[in-house]
């Protein structure tokens, strides 16, 4: 074998290791039935506002989400979905003195359930100074 055969056969290996790896690709999958980070979430401020929840799941688990208190004041903008989703909430003003509490529960076609509160500040109490929610 020649020279230039030799450098025709390394760059022909070259090449078809470069097409193998670059058709490699990482795809995040989850097992997870139905998860999120927290089970509560604080809301500081008393004006109206919005904020952004995470909802992990399996691609193919479908969810549903249902205010079950406070819906007069919390708004998510998705009741149902597949997989890993983004909640966008809004809010309204809190114009009373006490915090205030909503919760909203979140349920896998397969029967799991997590339930989550919401708690907004008010003007005197804030939201931390809920520690027990029934």
């Amino acid at each position: 074998m020649n020279s230039d055969s030799m450098k025709r056969c390394i760059y022909i290996i070259m090449l078809s290791l470069a097409a193998a790896l670059s058709s490699c690709s990482k795809e995040w999958v989850s097992s997870i039935e139905l998860g999120v980070n927290t089970d509560r979430v604080d809301i500081d401020n008393v004006y109206e506002g919005e904020f952004w929840f995470t909802v992990f799941a399996a691609e193919d688990s479908r969810w549903t989400l249902t205010v079950i208190s406070g819906g007069e004041w919390l708004f998510p903008d998705m009741s149902e979905a597949y997989g890993r989703q983004h909640v966008r909430f809004s809010y309204t003003a809190n114009m009373d003195d006490n915090a205030r509490v909503a919760r909203f529960v979140l349920k896998a076609d397969s029967g799991k359930e997590i339930t989550v509160s919401a708690v907004q500040s008010g003007l005197e109490q804030s939201a931390s100074d809920i520690d027990y929610i029934e």
